[in-house]
């Protein structure tokens, strides 16, 4: 996350006002929060792959996709197959759930790119 965060002080540094520039850091921006939360998932998922190995396969399947429907759907049939079994599963849950949520989210820049002129 150090690297992420180093990149984001390059790309600030050569800041500009130009609507361009305010899209890339946001795309940027955005890259490095969907960088950070496949990191969390795959640190909380794999704490789980022994246990829960079909949920935990379904989970990154679904991750691979970045289908935010199906991400809440694993991230719900992991914690109730988790808590059949006894097994803590907070922390993959709520990590599949922030993944939904950073999926779902517009991607900044794309309107920039249909209104640039071919």
């Amino acid at each position: 996350m150090f690297h992420d965060a180093s990149r984001i002080a390059q790309i600030l540094a050569a800041s500009s006002d130009s609507p361009e520039h305010h899209a890339a850091v946001q795309e940027a921006m955005a890259s490095f929060d969907q960088a950070a939360t496949l990191r969390l998932c795959e640190v909380e998922m794999d704490r789980l792959a022994e246990g829960l190995r079909m949920e935990v396969s379904a989970a990154y399947g679904a991750l691979r996709e970045r289908d935010s429907k199906s991400i809440i759907a694993s991230a719900h049939a992991l914690h109730e197959a988790a808590s059949l079994q006894d097994i803590p599963a907070a922390g993959a849950s709520a990590a599949l759930v922030l993944a939904s949520v950073v999926f779902a989210l517009p991607r900044f820049g794309a309107e920039f790119a249909a209104e640039k002129p071919s």
